[in-house]
């Protein structure tokens, strides 16, 4: 294109003098973030393109970038920029980051597995397939966590699984619980805390070697075998915090796309709990069941 020519006394049209409205400077911070803050100069054809499309001068256009420029890397050399300039900015620059955090991950993430909310289903009811080995694989699991004693409850829609465990605290539920196929038994750091206990699993003591599901850090699962619902109360041993976790395993079910990791848990903490009698340990409470379970069928 030809070379700007600057007009004498400066060049002006019907908007010159009048402030560029929000949606004007969104256009130019738009135009700001494609150029790259590079090129901010009157012969710059994209600037004359826009200046066109909004009816406004090259040089008052020109100006603008100037003042994102300003606000952008907080240099000197535009004092004078319009108010609106350092909110659209913040709002722009946002979203810029979040643009490049997504570019990032296609650069980098593009070889790393991604894991679907259906591996629930793998790892649940589609593996644990009886609902006696999902309800031995929960009581496995307070035992291994030192319980002495452990409750099962059998509700008309509800079963309960009881233990006075040593419980978890948040660190706990994080790290291990919810580390899908970590096995704290299995690498050997479950019982760090208790090495001085002398209350040995009885399993330990017939068979140390055996594993079942438990100990592959995907017995919890067996939850979903046997109920829709999950509500997980829990108190480490001389910790003060009671922690209530709520998982609906039907919402991994929803879209093979959700990502396991990005479906929400619903979860409180309390100093108090409702539960009479509950120190310390893991209280798990199933519902939604998936079969009946008649008298015939608890007597087996």
């Amino acid at each position: 294109m030809a070379k700007y020519q600057r007009i004498l006394g400066g060049e002006k049209n019907d908007l010159t003098g009048k402030p560029f409205t929000k949606e004007e400077l969104e256009k130019v911070g738009d135009l700001y973030i494609e150029i790259n803050g590079q090129g901010i100069h009157e012969n710059n054809p994209k600037i004359h393109n826009l200046a066109n499309e909004l009816n406004r001068t090259i040089r008052s256009v020109e100006n603008q970038l100037l003042g994102f420029r300003a606000v952008h890397t907080g240099k000197s050399g535009r004092a004078n920029f319009n108010s609106l300039i350092p909110k659209i900015w913040k709002e722009k620059n946002t979203q810029v980051e979040k643009v490049e955090v997504l570019k990032e991950r296609e650069l980098f993430d593009e070889f790393k597995f991604r894991i679907s909310s259906q591996l629930k289903n793998i790892l649940g009811k589609n593996l644990i397939t009886d609902d006696f080995v999902a309800v031995f694989e929960l009581v496995k699991n307070s035992f291994d966590a030192h319980a002495k004693k452990v409750k099962i409850i059998f509700d008309k829609d509800k079963i309960t699984i009881w233990d006075d465990g040593k419980g978890m605290n948040r660190r706990d539920i994080i790290d291990k619980w919810l580390f899908i196929a970590y096995s704290a038994k299995n690498e050997g750091v479950e019982d760090i805390e208790f090495q001085e206990d002398k209350n040995i699993s009885y399993r330990d003591r017939i068979n140390p070697n055996r594993s079942y599901a438990g100990q592959k850090g995907i017995g919890r699962m067996g939850s979903d075998r046997l109920g829709s619902k999950l509500d997980m109360t829990t108190r480490k041993v001389n910790d003060d915090t009671y922690w209530n976790l709520k998982f609906d395993w039907d919402e991994y079910e929803d879209d093979a796309l959700d990502e396991f990791s990005d479906i929400e848990i619903e979860y409180k903490n309390s100093k108090t709990t409702n539960f009479e009698d509950f120190e310390n340990g893991l209280i798990l409470q199933i519902s939604n069941l998936r079969n009946v379970w008649s008298r015939k069928k608890l007597l087996i």
